[in-house]
């Protein structure tokens, strides 16, 4: 069973407002010695077919003052399923998982949303001339939405863990590295000045 993270969402109305930074996107950090692939599994999604008609009255009252009244009508919408998709994250690096919108837009025909708040994320182990369909899996898929984040790190036993990251504040930077319970994942967090590390080659 999928391990389902607490997620808040805010309603997106009318889609006349920006989406809030990283709203569009699941950051994956992978803190690793190892490649890691990272799957999301199929999302329901739901378009609208064709515009939906616009009705427009002009009236006029008793006082001789005159009102407009502008009225959308129904608008058909059909559900379609959007296939599954893998992307890999290099060791000691980052990733930003676009992720489709939860909001339809009546400005914009044929848009599609999707169904559910939440997506599923399946991560894997690559093995180095292995066969893809037998990377072993990490944990048993991660229930999540836009704006959050999962860190993969090793344990001292060298066993892959995964760990959501804390949530996005307007008050301070978002670090992908940072776990939920505060602890800094970042594997070059201790690199000295002008080290390099000897796993990615990244130089502090």
């Amino acid at each position: 069973m999928a391990a389902k993270f607490e997620e808040d969402f805010e309603v997106d109305e009318d889609d006349l407002r920006d989406e809030e930074k990283g709203s569009k996107f699941i950051s994956i950090a992978n803190g690793t010695p190892i490649r890691i692939i990272v799957r999301i599994e199929p999302i329901r999604m739901v378009q609208q077919e064709e515009e939906r008609e616009k009705e427009v009255a002009l009236g006029a009252g008793m006082d001789g003052q005159f009102g407009v009244k502008f009225k959308l009508g129904k608008g058909h919408l059909t559900t379609w399923e959007k296939e599954a998709e893998e992307m890999s994250v290099a060791r000691h690096s980052l990733h930003d998982v676009p992720i489709p919108s939860d909001s339809l837009s009546i400005r914009k025909k044929g848009k599609a949303a999707r169904v559910e708040n939440s997506v599923k994320l399946r991560i894997f182990t690559e093995i180095e001339g292995g066969d893809r369909e037998n990377f072993p899996e990490v944990g048993a898929g991660y229930l999540l939405g836009p704006g959050h984040g999962l860190v993969v790190s090793s344990d001292e036993n060298g066993r892959c863990e995964v760990e959501q990251t804390r949530d996005r504040t307007f008050f301070k930077k978002f670090n992908p590295w940072l776990s939920r319970m505060g602890v800094n994942r970042d594997p070059h967090d201790e690199l000295h000045k002008r080290g390099k590390c000897p796993i990615c080659g990244f130089k502090k």
